[in-house]
């Protein structure tokens, strides 16, 4: 629970919050953030050190990687995740 924050009014959809990674037998872990109003779609998955900030969301079977900032009031998609769309002023959207 310490590793975990998750702030008001997030949505999480049968989603996966993975705190931790073993590779090889070395065992890491770290906190993951996701601040309010953030929205983890259904398969959606956010590995440890992953940052969601305010206003941000995953798409359905997304992967956002270790140590990734969502950006606020964006929309990611892909496994690894990329950013899609912004609803920030004068944003650009990938092709």
């Amino acid at each position: 629970p310490d590793l975990v924050k998750i702030g008001d009014r997030c949505a999480v959809d049968c989603a996966a919050i993975i705190a931790h990674l073993n590779t090889r037998g070395n065992f890491e872990l770290a906190g993951i953030v996701v601040e309010s109003h953030a929205t983890l779609r259904t398969r959606s998955r956010i590995q440890m050190g992953v940052h969601m900030e305010a206003g941000s969301m995953l798409l359905e079977k997304s992967l956002a990687m270790t140590g990734e900032i969502i950006e606020s009031d964006s929309v990611w998609q892909g496994a690894p995740a990329a950013k899609l769309f912004s609803y920030q002023p004068n944003a650009t959207i990938l092709p």
